[in-house]
């Protein structure tokens, strides 16, 4: 199948284009190889978004974002994407779950932490550094 449009990342920018591709009856697919909500998810506290004039937590506003979108029938697939390229026309999204082709690419993967590179880490240790604060959430 050809979507009419891609989205690769499913923070709240993903999730925006998303639900506007869907009201308007563009038919597009939406990729996220983490939980969708992006780097959203690593604030503990937004104040600076409508709405919420007491602040909202970046999880509970991601959440939100979800539930959203959901309700309007937008389907985050979970796929990492792993390469890609333009050929005849069309953009070859490559992901570890198949190939999906579209006409149109919308790039929404936000920013990404940076990663140390400074300094070497033992193996038996590298489970407890982190560069996103979310997944600390679930370690006991």
């Amino acid at each position: 199948m050809i979507f009419d449009t891609a989205i690769i990342g499913a923070g709240p920018s993903g999730l925006s284009a998303a639900m506007q591709l869907k009201r308007a009856g563009i038919n597009f697919v939406i990729l996220e190889k983490d939980k969708a909500g992006g780097l959203l998810r690593n604030a503990c506290l937004v104040e600076n978004y409508p709405g919420f004039p007491g602040g909202i937590s970046g999880n509970e506003l991601a959440d939100n974002f979800l539930e959203h979108s959901e309700r309007l029938g937008v389907t985050v697939l979970s796929a990492e994407v792993t390469g890609g390229e333009y050929d005849d026309g069309l953009f070859v999204i490559t992901t570890m779950n198949g190939e999906f082709q579209s006409r149109i690419l919308v790039l929404a993967t936000g920013t990404s932490p940076k990663e140390n590179n400074e300094f070497a880490i033992p193996d038996e240790c590298k489970h407890k550094i982190f560069y996103e604060i979310y997944p600390i959430r679930d370690v006991s």
